[in-house]
């Protein structure tokens, strides 16, 4: 049942090439599960991290906001 509960609060959204998804400093609000495509992660405008299908980014921020 907790499974069941978690995948309905699940919400698919895309994102285009080059579009922003956050900015650095910034809190990420949400789990962000890569299905399909890439995602660079930049620090100071410089690349850190491509990120691929089935990666996942966004863990750290989502479970500290559980926290405080």
């Amino acid at each position: 049942l907790p499974l069941r509960l978690a995948s309905s609060a699940l919400e698919a959204r895309v994102f285009v090439p080059g579009q922003q998804i956050n900015y650095e400093g910034y809190r990420l609000s949400a789990i962000h599960f890569i299905i399909r495509g890439r995602v660079q992660l930049l620090e100071l405008g410089v690349p850190k991290l491509l990120l691929r299908d089935h990666d996942s980014f966004g863990v750290e921020d989502f479970l500290g906001a559980l926290v405080d």
